[in-house]
Formats: C-alpha cells, structure tokens, sequence
C-alpha cells in the first residue's frame, strides 16, 4: 500500500497555535482551497532557496513510500487529495 505524507516545516513558529491545527486540519480534510491560501500566506522559502528566512515553508512536493521504492510527486491538486498523513518538522 502506498504513503502519501506530506512534510511540511515550521521551526516552532506555529507550534501551539491555532493556525497550525487550521494548517493540519486542512491537510488532513484535503481542503486544497484552505491550505493553498495558508501556503501562499506562511511560505517564506524552503530550504533550497536564495529568498526567505528558510524558517517556516511547505514543500512542493509529496513523499510517496511504496514498499521498499521511495520517490516524490509534484504537489499539486490532484496529488494532495492522495495525502495519507502529515508531519511537521523543526526545519
């Protein structure tokens, strides 16, 4: 059975807040619509890029754990509706 998990990074900025449980929720309810406008307000880099404090993004990508095959799938509409769980890191 393929994961679809979702990591996203916060660096304990969110930790505790509303808007985390918001964040969480509509990853976990694939609420594209919500967590894009989260995404478009929050996501200040990641940590690839030359912009932003690196502190706190969301990936454009998804992890896909299939058996012993690891790969990553774009993040996009379609694909967010196959996400099985989400984790948040320190970044």
């Amino acid at each position: 059975m393929k994961e679809y998990i979702y990591f996203w990074y916060d660096h304990m900025m969110l930790r505790g807040t509303k808007v985390m449980e918001y964040v969480k929720k509509s990853i976990e309810e694939h609420d594209w619509k919500t967590f894009s406008l989260f995404k478009k307000m929050l996501d200040v880099g990641d940590q690839y890029s030359t912009k932003g404090n690196k502190m706190l993004f969301f990936p454009n990508y998804i992890a896909v754990y299939d058996g012993e095959k690891h790969y990553c799938i774009p993040l996009t509409e379609e694909n967010f509706k196959k996400i099985t769980a989400n984790e948040y890191e320190c970044g």
